[in-house]
């Protein structure tokens, strides 16, 4: 069964609360996104991409105040972590996302492909050995509340895995469970994430299994937007018919520009692409709209879009 919360990660977003009392916060509840972030099995077990990235997402996270950040699997190439003493946690982990607002922010991890070569487990399991990674189950959500307003987003991290490429009993009690975190949900904004892309125009493309189960659901329960990485760039697409905005955030750690897939999305849904260097994507989330930035490992805001708030906060039968 997935679990909804632990103590520790809402006494991070009561954080929010404090700061907001002492006049610290302007009204927004800031986080960001970054996938495959999972540095190299052999010294100095990161690649430069991954040390840039890093470091501007320090920067920016103390700009921002950031809360949390989303990472989007693919958390330790090539082949995972053993145990949750694995050095690999330290070494391309711990060692790399030094910053000190990346240590104030809690870091809400799923698994991506490469974490399923070894034990994804123990990566659950580090989340008691950790004070900043949070990954209590294979699939989870949380709720934050925007300073200073009733405003609430809803994060829904979802196993692409479990739900497309393990046929095992988890899969379908996983479907389901979606389905039901999504149809109740009452929150002003609505954010599903996983690792694979429902649609991508990169080397991996979109995911079919996604597109078909997973898409219906994110429109019908009016979800926001879809965090995914798995194709190593930065992406936003939207379709002219849907009101559910695709980022991909894959770039963390390696990069590709090749645009391997383009002609397989619906006309003029690409609304950018980035993939010469590593990068990430910032999430500003106020009453009004969450404004969503995506941001190069040179520190460069390259394209900016604004989520709306969902039409209806009663539950879609």
């Amino acid at each position: 069964m997935a679990v909804d919360t632990s103590l520790r990660f809402l006494l991070s977003l009561c954080l929010i609360y404090i700061h907001e009392a002492v006049g610290h916060s302007e009204g927004k509840l800031s986080f960001l996104a970054v996938g495959d972030t999972g540095g190299i099995p052999f010294s100095p077990f990161f690649t430069p991409t991954e040390r840039r990235v890093a470091t501007v997402m320090g920067k920016v996270a103390e700009e921002v105040d950031a809360r949390f950040v989303l990472g989007l699997g693919d958390n330790f190439y090539f082949s995972g972590v053993r145990n949750a003493r694995d050095p690999r946690f330290r070494l391309s982990f711990e060692d790399v996302f030094s910053a000190p607002a990346l240590h104030r922010a809690t870091w809400c991890m799923i698994a991506g492909n490469h974490d399923y070569q070894g034990n994804v487990s123990a990566q659950i399991a580090y989340t008691q050995k950790s004070r900043r990674w949070y990954f209590p189950n294979f699939y989870y959500t949380f709720v934050g509340t925007i300073p200073k307003s009733r405003s609430t987003v809803q994060v829904v991290m979802i196993d692409t895995m479990l739900l497309c490429f393990k046929k095992t009993p988890k899969s379908s009690s996983h479907w389901k469970w979606i389905k039901r975190t999504l149809k109740k949900s009452s929150a002003n904004y609505l954010i599903v994430a996983g690792h694979h892309p429902v649609f991508s125009v990169g080397p991996h493309g979109s995911t079919k299994c996604l597109r078909s189960r997973l898409a219906p659901l994110l429109r019908k329960y009016k979800v926001s937007a879809y965090l995914s990485g798995h194709d190593h760039n930065l992406q936003h697409i939207k379709a002219t018919d849907s009101t559910v905005h695709y980022f991909v955030s894959g770039n963390g750690n390696f990069c590709s520009s090749r645009k391997t897939h383009v002609q397989t999305l619906p006309r003029n849904s690409l609304k950018s692409f980035y993939g010469s260097s590593g990068g990430f994507t910032l999430f500003e989330a106020a009453t009004s709209a969450i404004t969503v930035t995506q941001v190069t490992d040179r520190g460069e805001r390259i394209h900016t879009a604004h989520l709306q708030p969902r039409s209806t906060r009663t539950p879609v039968s």
